[in-house]
């Protein structure tokens, strides 16, 4: 019996800014076309969401990484 991947797939990749920080023309060119979402929060984090989130988990990386994914 082979392993099982964990993931198959990035299916979001989701910003969390800080309120006060204002984008320079790569961020917003990369907003635009839709490569990332962007949210505004306290500090800087990536949310990353494999599969659709189908096992509806999260984990929560910080604050050792700024990093939340769900799957």
């Amino acid at each position: 019996m082979g392993a099982r991947a964990l993931a198959e797939r990035i299916t979001d990749i989701q910003l969390i800014r800080p309120k006060e920080y204002q984008p320079v023309a790569a961020f917003s060119y990369l907003e635009t076309t839709r490569i990332f979402k962007t949210t505004e929060g306290m500090e800087w984090a990536i949310e990353i969401t494999f599969d659709g989130g189908r096992k509806a988990q999260t984990k929560d990386l910080r604050p050792d990484l700024p990093l939340i994914t769900h799957y």
